[in-house]
């Protein structure tokens, strides 16, 4: 299964990086360790994570407070 990233999503993602790099570079790493982690599970298992909306799923990051839609 191949995912896309909309654009406003990719700025949300490096804006996000950014802030946790800014406090400090092993937390960006970290956090985008973390973000790239959860895509892979959703490559292989699209079904997983939880309803947020009627059709939509969602995943959340273990560590970091950010969801993937």
């Amino acid at each position: 299964m191949q995912i896309k990233i909309s654009e406003a999503a990719g700025k949300d993602v490096r804006s996000t990086y950014k802030y946790y790099t800014s406090i400090e570079k092993d937390l960006g790493i970290r956090f985008k360790t973390e973000f790239y982690s959860k895509l892979e599970d959703l490559k292989k298992v699209p079904t997983s994570g939880f309803f947020l909306y009627n059709k939509v799923r969602c995943r959340v990051l273990k560590v970091f407070p950010y969801i993937i839609l």
